[in-house]
Protein backbone atom coordinates (compact mmCIF):
# COMPACT_ATOMS: atom_id res chain seq x y z
CA UNK A 1 0.00 0.00 0.00
CA UNK A 2 1.53 3.10 -1.28
CA UNK A 3 1.68 6.33 1.56
CA UNK A 4 -0.90 8.60 1.90
CA UNK A 5 -0.39 11.60 3.51
CA UNK A 6 -2.53 13.64 6.50
CA UNK A 7 -3.68 16.39 4.01
CA UNK A 8 -4.74 13.53 1.45
CA UNK A 9 -7.18 12.24 4.15
CA UNK A 10 -8.73 15.71 4.24
CA UNK A 11 -8.83 15.83 0.34
CA UNK A 12 -10.20 12.85 -0.26
CA UNK A 13 -12.67 12.23 2.80
CA UNK A 14 -15.92 14.86 1.61
CA UNK A 15 -17.50 13.54 5.14
CA UNK A 16 -15.01 14.82 6.91
CA UNK A 17 -13.71 17.86 4.90
CA UNK A 18 -17.48 19.09 5.13
CA UNK A 19 -17.93 19.42 8.72
CA UNK A 20 -15.25 22.12 9.16
CA UNK A 21 -18.57 24.41 8.93
CA UNK A 22 -20.39 25.87 11.42
CA UNK A 23 -17.48 26.81 12.74
CA UNK A 24 -18.03 25.35 16.54
CA UNK A 25 -19.61 22.08 17.06
CA UNK A 26 -19.92 20.20 20.19
CA UNK A 27 -17.75 16.98 21.44
CA UNK A 28 -21.05 14.97 21.24
CA UNK A 29 -21.71 16.72 17.63
CA UNK A 30 -17.86 15.75 16.31
CA UNK A 31 -17.87 12.42 18.06
CA UNK A 32 -21.08 11.11 15.95
CA UNK A 33 -19.49 12.90 12.85
CA UNK A 34 -16.35 10.76 13.11
CA UNK A 35 -18.24 7.74 14.46
CA UNK A 36 -16.82 7.01 17.73
CA UNK A 37 -17.94 7.97 21.46
CA UNK A 38 -17.64 11.10 22.84
CA UNK A 39 -15.60 9.14 25.59
CA UNK A 40 -13.12 8.58 23.15
CA UNK A 41 -12.57 11.95 22.08
CA UNK A 42 -11.88 12.91 25.55
CA UNK A 43 -9.10 10.64 26.10
CA UNK A 44 -7.68 11.52 22.63
CA UNK A 45 -7.53 15.23 24.21
CA UNK A 46 -5.84 13.81 27.53
CA UNK A 47 -3.33 11.05 26.27
CA UNK A 48 -2.40 12.64 23.44
CA UNK A 49 -3.33 16.42 22.15
CA UNK A 50 -2.38 17.70 25.66
CA UNK A 51 1.12 15.84 25.46
CA UNK A 52 2.35 17.43 22.47
CA UNK A 53 2.97 20.23 23.09
CA UNK A 54 3.40 22.20 20.21
CA UNK A 55 -0.35 20.95 19.34
CA UNK A 56 -1.26 21.94 22.10
CA UNK A 57 -0.16 25.40 22.11
CA UNK A 58 -2.58 26.13 19.32
CA UNK A 59 -5.61 23.43 20.27
CA UNK A 60 -6.67 25.76 23.24
CA UNK A 61 -8.39 23.48 25.65
CA UNK A 62 -11.10 23.99 28.17
CA UNK A 63 -14.19 25.37 25.61
CA UNK A 64 -17.60 23.33 26.13
CA UNK A 65 -17.34 23.59 22.12
CA UNK A 66 -14.59 22.42 19.11
CA UNK A 67 -13.50 24.82 16.35
CA UNK A 68 -12.49 23.87 13.56
CA UNK A 69 -8.53 23.48 13.96
CA UNK A 70 -9.49 21.37 16.56
CA UNK A 71 -11.77 19.29 14.79
CA UNK A 72 -8.80 18.93 12.63
CA UNK A 73 -6.82 17.49 15.14
CA UNK A 74 -9.12 15.17 16.58
CA UNK A 75 -10.03 13.76 12.88
CA UNK A 76 -6.05 13.51 12.10
CA UNK A 77 -5.86 11.52 14.95
CA UNK A 78 -8.91 9.15 13.86
CA UNK A 79 -7.61 8.96 10.89
CA UNK A 80 -3.94 7.51 12.30
CA UNK A 81 -5.32 4.99 14.63
CA UNK A 82 -7.71 3.52 12.18
CA UNK A 83 -5.06 3.59 9.75
CA UNK A 84 -6.14 5.90 7.21
CA UNK A 85 -2.69 8.04 6.34
CA UNK A 86 0.46 6.77 5.89
CA UNK A 87 0.78 2.95 5.39
CA UNK A 88 -2.50 2.14 6.53
CA UNK A 89 -1.13 0.98 9.55
CA UNK A 90 -3.27 1.44 12.52
CA UNK A 91 -1.37 3.91 15.24
CA UNK A 92 -1.11 3.31 18.92
CA UNK A 93 -1.47 6.78 21.16
CA UNK A 94 2.15 7.00 21.52
CA UNK A 95 2.99 6.22 17.25
CA UNK A 96 0.28 9.25 17.03
CA UNK A 97 1.82 11.28 19.56
CA UNK A 98 5.83 10.52 17.80
CA UNK A 99 3.56 11.46 14.40
CA UNK A 100 2.22 14.78 15.49
CA UNK A 101 5.33 15.93 17.02
CA UNK A 102 7.15 15.60 13.90
CA UNK A 103 4.54 17.02 11.75
CA UNK A 104 4.09 19.78 13.75
CA UNK A 105 5.22 22.49 11.28
CA UNK A 106 2.86 21.25 9.26
CA UNK A 107 0.15 20.97 11.44
CA UNK A 108 -0.07 24.32 12.82
CA UNK A 109 -3.69 26.67 12.98
CA UNK A 110 -2.42 28.64 10.05
CA UNK A 111 -1.40 25.37 7.95
CA UNK A 112 -4.97 24.38 8.38
CA UNK A 113 -6.52 27.71 7.53
CA UNK A 114 -4.32 27.78 4.34
CA UNK A 115 -5.74 24.20 3.44
CA UNK A 116 -9.46 25.44 4.03
CA UNK A 117 -9.25 28.68 2.36
CA UNK A 118 -7.09 26.96 -0.54
CA UNK A 119 -9.88 24.12 -0.66
CA UNK A 120 -12.70 26.61 -0.58
CA UNK A 121 -13.77 25.30 2.87
CA UNK A 122 -14.36 28.55 4.51
CA UNK A 123 -16.86 30.01 5.99
CA UNK A 124 -18.11 33.52 4.10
Amino acid sequence: MSKVEIWDFFDHRSGVRSQFDPYFLSREQWADCLGVGRTTLWRWEQNIVRLVIAILAEYKTGHGYLDNYQRFILAAIYALKNGYVEEGRRMSNEEVKVYLRSKRSELTREQFENWRIGNGVHTI
